[in-house]
């Protein structure tokens, strides 16, 4: 067995050079080929990273304080639920239809044999990539060969993320609002039952005036 040294490994790479030589313009042709605009398009990036605001500074509680004790950015759950919102089917079908995806993607919206929404998904899925980072905050990358369209991409998502918290923040305020609401009108019932008991008692008892 051959040992293994400087002079051994010169003397198989001057045995071997034609080999390795065309192996290695093969590769490089190879490269400049799938490389060219022409075959393969580059793809650029748009990346954009926001963070949830905590949602104890609505509250009632704080609304009067001078100095609130809360933070500004929200915590871990405030951030899981943008990224949970982000990752949504509704977030994804409002990207494909509002910049025209379906068409650039080669995929007929109206063909409903070959599971159109299907393939829709996963090819934006390979060109949208939203992930939790570091801080609480969420990192949107988006992905096309339109410098403009992945920007406008990254945008619609944050819009979309913004819309859909506000709209669920609202909706469990109005929860809330409903329940104080049914509480205040249980108080005025058992108001009102206090006072028809107090106009009884001083009817019984000849008390209509007290110190």
């Amino acid at each position: 067995m051959p040992t293994l040294n400087l002079f051994f490994v010169l003397q198989t790479l001057a045995k071997y050079k034609w080999y390795i030589i065309g192996l290695l313009t093969t590769a490089v042709v190879l490269a400049i080929i799938f490389t060219l605009p022409s075959l393969y398009a580059p793809q650029y990036a748009a990346k954009t990273i926001i963070y949830p605001s905590s949602s104890e500074r609505y509250d009632v509680a704080n609304l009067f304080h001078r100095e609130p004790n809360v933070y500004l950015y929200g915590s871990a759950k405030e951030s899981e639920r943008l990224l949970n919102i982000a990752n949504s089917e509704t977030v994804a079908l409002f990207l494909l239809d509002s910049l025209q995806l379906w068409d650039i993607y080669g995929i007929n919206k109206n063909d409903k044999e070959n599971s159109p929404r299907f393939k829709a998904l996963r090819t934006l899925k390979g060109n949208l990539s939203v992930v939790q980072v570091e801080g609480g905050g969420v990192s949107i990358e988006a992905y096309d060969i339109d410098p403009e369209r992945a920007a406008k991409m990254a945008n619609l998502v944050c819009y979309k993320i913004n819309e859909m918290n506000k709209e669920m923040f609202t909706q469990n305020r109005k929860g809330l609002l409903e329940i104080y609401k049914a509480d205040l009108q249980n108080l005025a019932k058992s108001y009102a039952a206090y006072m028809d008991s107090s106009r009884m008692v001083r009817r019984k008892y000849n008390v209509y005036s007290y110190t």
